[in-house]
């Protein structure tokens, strides 16, 4: 609809210049023929006024012929132009079609899966499947349960959000989250009920969370998807949360539903895990470039020591608020476990400088099984 009325108003222009070119040439007319022709009327040679005419108006016809090439090359430009910013607001609205199906179906997929999870775990409950449950305990593992969303919300938000502003490096804010992940989530455990099916209650939150890092980790994420993977990846790509984060979440998932508070292998196999682990690759970096080991150069002596102090501090510090809170009944005195955490601890640090295998799997695996020999 804009360019025929762009194309008329031209039109008019050009009208416009022939009508004055021709008054500015011819401003004065005798008999038809401008003054300049008068001197010939008379002269009864035809010849000569038609060589005088071809004379006078050959300006006229050139002045009009370059009119009428720079209205078109005009029209031509603005029709080009006109078209180009229409292709690029089709692809711009395209592009956000696009860009909206993905959340869509990101959000729908996220939606559905926690939905049925969370579904079948009250269903579960209300069933006595997974334990003696009334109406009141369910209502206060959903409670803690969205407690502990919240506050796990809050602490990858502001963590990303640093990476994202450029306070932290993206492998900082990754081994923060990784080290720190767990040992704040055990803090809510002793909030759930006694009933068996409170684990299941508590792993919805690592369920969304590895779920998450699966759709970040496919690029189907979309911003948040793309900002998480950026904070917890090394080189800041999507395809890294498939790697070491999405192993995490999935082991301190098995941990939940295999251990929980019943077995104390769960926090020695978390705290190595998460703690020793994090705070080894921290330390290492900024204290370990002088005294790596020999039989391993990617690792350093400051790194393990980071790794066995960390690793025995956590978890000692969980053993003894799970006991304050009545939560865990002690087979042995405080002080003797305690031993045994340092001894796992430190046992870990050795596997850790394996310079083989990944030590999200190997580092827990082992903390498990010697757990389960020590403990």
């Amino acid at each position: 609809d804009i360019v025929p009325t762009r194309n008329y108003i031209m039109m008019w222009k050009i009208q416009l210049i022939v009508a004055l070119t021709i008054t500015f040439s011819c401003t004065t007319q005798t008999n038809g023929f401008p003054l300049s022709l008068t001197s010939y009327q008379n002269s009864g040679s035809v010849s000569s006024r038609s060589h005088t005419l071809t004379r006078i108006f050959k300006p006229v016809k050139s002045t009009l012929y370059s009119s009428l090439i720079r209205a078109k090359k005009r029209i031509v430009e603005e029709e080009v132009e006109e078209n180009k910013t229409n292709e690029d607001v089709l692809i711009q609205n395209t592009s956000q079609k696009i860009n909206n199906l993905k959340l869509d179906v990101t959000n729908s997929i996220q939606v559905k899966a926690i939905s049925v999870y969370v579904l079948a775990t009250i269903g579960l409950a209300k069933m006595g499947i997974i334990g003696q449950y009334t109406n009141e305990l369910i209502l206060l593992d959903l409670r803690v349960t969205f407690l502990v969303g919240v506050a796990s919300v809050i602490f990858v938000k502001t963590i990303t959000r640093l990476s994202a502003d450029g306070i932290l490096q993206s492998r900082d804010s990754r081994k923060i989250i990784h080290t720190f992940s767990a040992p704040i989530f055990m803090i809510f455990w002793p909030l759930f009920s006694d009933a068996w099916g409170a684990r299941l209650f508590a792993g919805m939150i690592t369920f969304f969370q590895a779920l998450r890092l699966f759709l970040a980790g496919t690029k189907r994420g979309g911003s948040e998807g793309n900002e998480l993977a950026s904070a917890i990846s090394r080189s800041g790509k999507p395809e890294e949360a498939l790697g070491g984060p999405f192993i995490y979440t999935v082991v301190l998932f098995m941990t939940i539903l295999l251990f929980w508070r019943d077995n104390l292998s769960g926090v020695i196999v978390l705290s190595t895990m998460a703690a020793g682990d994090g705070a080894a690759d921290i330390v290492g970096r900024r204290l370990g470039k002088n005294n790596k080991w020999l039989f391993n150069k990617d690792k350093s002596i400051a790194g393990t020591l980071a790794f066995f102090i960390a690793s025995a501090l956590c978890s000692i510090g969980i053993l003894w608020w799970f006991s304050f809170n009545g939560v865990v009944t002690l087979s042995s005195p405080f002080l003797f476990i305690a031993q045994k955490f340092a001894l796992i601890s430190a046992l870990c640090a050795m596997v850790e400088l394996a310079p083989f295998g990944d030590d999200n799997w190997s580092v827990p695996i082992s903390a498990a099984v010697l757990s389960m020999i020590l403990l």
